[in-house]
């Protein structure tokens, strides 16, 4: 029997099923409304939720420490420390603002109208952020870095007063230790761990660290809740880096050049102490003193001094180039005279110009010269003077007795363009390849300028200009044995391994047999300058150490470049040591000694930076534990 309200079910199912596709319709069209804007909310927030957003995603930098500077030793030169500065978060500086900004202000040993002008500054500047929408700064740098106790008082303050806006950054400053007259040789690092000078600019990249960086989700009180996935990026430190400097001679340097240079009332020195197997500087420095007779040079009161007849002493003029720098309390910004500043080498430039000739086989070391009784006019009309007045003398004897009038009558030997080649081969006229910035490529006159003028002067080291740093490494051809005999020593203000000498390619500038003959000849010069330092300074201890080196004492530039002034010098004095086996070479440059040591005729680089050299050898060798050999002549035969 069929139901008679069949029909009315039926139409109730079909509307029930219609009511239900609709209402699943609506639930599908308010999910799909509800995921866009989920979507829309994590691509592109609004305006008015950036704000909440981005308080809620931190943030965390993890510091890494800047490699260290090392001595050759591993001693520490510079190295990378923790600190604290002050940070302000200005959303949390409550009224009253007087109570805050005294007591920050007596920890900074601030004035608090300054304190208070920076807050005040900053609150505002927050104001305005929010008239315009944007999120206010919760940072406000207060000071430097902060001694422990200053970080300690901080904290308390901000315990015992509730000031909550008192907080933290952690940082890292760069000391510098045991500076010796390294400060513009070890250099500077500024902000973000950048080297801005010396070794820090010139090994930044292996000093410099990576920081670290965590970000996490915290919540409205700013407690961490959780990390994204990805969101660690690790710290690493920078690497150490061993330098060729020995903290130990760079001492001993120091020491002995501020003797020499009160000896001889100079105005400035410098030196170098270079180890002429590897290239490696083991110390350098220089010093100025300050000078109250030095004045300014005048071109004016000078020509009438000319004038007049050129008598007696003119004024005592500044010669070494001004340095603010050095003036500052950091001695980083000091400029490095042993790599910047040129100066014409004198007599010690005479080995150099003995040996070309030598090798190309233009003179003997027994030939006789003739050399005038000490006066000689040249060919070229210029009038020679020599130290030590002879009427002869061997090719060998020449060097040893240093003769102007020698060494121009054999060098003239030379065709221009051999003498010049001969200059250039040595290093000179290009820079070292040190490193650091700034470096002089030194000044070696044009072929095109090249005249008979140039080649006299060149022969005696004048009408050159030098670093100390390239003279240093130029003598090395000197004082290497072996397959390294006469080559050219790169230059290394890095320490270096053995595998790196082994591999190191040889840049031969004379045959062996030159670079030895040469050393024996200024063996003698040296124990000449020895025995005279022994016997003018009564305090001297024994040397017993055998050496080889030259002196040269050459006059200074004009500071306008119109010829040199007629009483002031540059002395200098290098040398090699021992002469069997050297370890060190030493040059030591004494710019413009004391009127009274020209007055009596001991400027000459043998009586005022021979005993300086002589000084340092002694120390240097015993510091390294080099047996003493007090036989020259002896150890001379053994080099061979």
């Amino acid at each position: 029997m069929t139901d008679p309200l069949e029909p009315f079910r039926e139409l109730q199912r079909r509307r029930v099923d219609r009511i239900g596709v609709v209402l699943l319709a609506l639930l599908g069209v308010a999910f799909v409304a509800v995921f866009a804007r989920v979507v829309q909310l994590q691509i592109r927030p609004g305006d008015a939720l950036q704000q909440h957003i981005s308080e809620h995603v931190s943030a965390r930098h993890e510091y890494a420490s800047r490699g260290s500077l090392l001595d050759r030793r591993g001693r520490i030169i510079a190295t990378s420390e923790g600190a604290r500065r002050l940070i302000i978060d200005p959303t949390l500086v409550k009224e009253p603002y007087g109570a805050l900004v005294n007591a920050v202000a007596e920890v900074l040993n601030a004035e608090p109208h300054v304190i208070g002008q920076r807050l005040m500054g900053a609150i505002s500047r927050n104001q305005q952020r929010a008239e315009s929408g944007r999120p206010p700064s919760r940072y406000l740098r207060m000071g430097d870095i902060l001694e422990p106790w200053q970080h300690a008082r901080l904290k308390t303050l901000r315990e015992e007063h509730e000031f909550a806006c008192i907080q933290f950054e952690v940082c890292q400053v760069r000391t510098t230790h045991a500076i010796a007259g390294i400060g513009g040789v070890i250099g500077k690092v500024g902000k973000d761990e950048q080297g801005l000078l010396g070794a820090e600019l010139a090994w930044n990249e292996s000093l410099r660290p990576e920081s670290g960086r965590l970000r996490f989700v915290h919540d409205g009180l700013g407690e961490p809740l959780w990390a994204r996935v990805g969101g660690h990026d690790q710290a690493s430190e920078g690497d150490d880096i061993r330098l060729s400097i020995d903290l130990v001679l760079q001492q001993i340097a120091w020491e002995e050049l501020a003797t020499g240079l009160e000896q001889a009332d100079a105005a400035g020195g410098r030196i170098i102490i270079l180890d002429p197997t590897s290239g490696e500087i083991l110390a350098m420095a220089d010093q100025i003193r300050d000078v109250p007779a030095l004045v300014p040079f005048d071109s004016e009161s000078y020509g009438r001094w000319l004038a007049s007849g050129a008598r007696g002493f003119h004024p005592r003029y500044e010669t070494i180039r001004p340095d603010p720098g050095r003036a500052s309390d950091d001695p980083a910004l000091s400029r490095s005279r042993c790599v910047e500043d040129l100066y014409e080498p004198g007599s010690t430039f005479k080995p150099f110009m003995w040996s070309v000739v030598t090798e190309r086989g233009l003179a003997t070391p027994e030939e006789i010269i003739p050399t005038h009784q000490g006066r000689w006019r040249a060919p070229n009309g210029r009038v020679l003077e020599d130290v030590y007045a002879a009427r002869e003398l061997s090719w060998s004897d020449v060097l040893r007795h240093s003769s102007n009038i020698g060494m121009v009558q054999v060098t003239t030997r030379l065709t221009d363009a051999q003498m010049r080649s001969d200059v250039l081969r040595f290093g000179f006229g290009r820079p070292t390849g040190v490193g650091l910035p700034g470096e002089s490529p030194g000044l070696v006159t044009p072929a095109s300028r090249w005249s008979s003028h140039t080649q006299t002067s060149v022969s005696m080291g004048y009408e050159i200009g030098v670093t100390p740093i390239q003279m240093a490494r130029a003598f090395s051809v000197f004082a290497r044995n072996g397959d390294l005999a006469g080559t050219l020593p790169p230059v290394r203000l890095r320490a270096v391994t053995a595998e790196q000498l082994h591999a190191e390619t040889k840049t031969r500038v004379l045959p062996d047999w030159v670079s030895y003959l040469a050393r024996d000849v200024m063996v003698a010069v040296a124990d000449a300058m020895s025995r005279r330092a022994q016997s003018n300074y009564r305090d001297e201890p024994p040397l017993n150490y055998s050496l080889f080196g030259k002196s040269g004492t050459a006059k200074i530039v004009r500071p306008d470049g119109r010829g040199y002034l007629k009483r002031q010098y540059n002395s200098s004095f290098i040398a090699g040591a021992p002469v069997a086996e050297p370890r060190i070479v030493v040059l030591v440059v004494i710019d413009d000694p004391g009127p009274s040591r020209i007055e009596n005729r001991s400027h000459y680089g043998s009586l005022v930076a021979g005993p300086v050299v002589r000084r340092v050898v002694r120390r240097s060798l015993q510091y390294l534990g080099v047996p003493e050999d007090a036989s020259p002549d002896n150890a001379t035969a053994s080099a061979r």
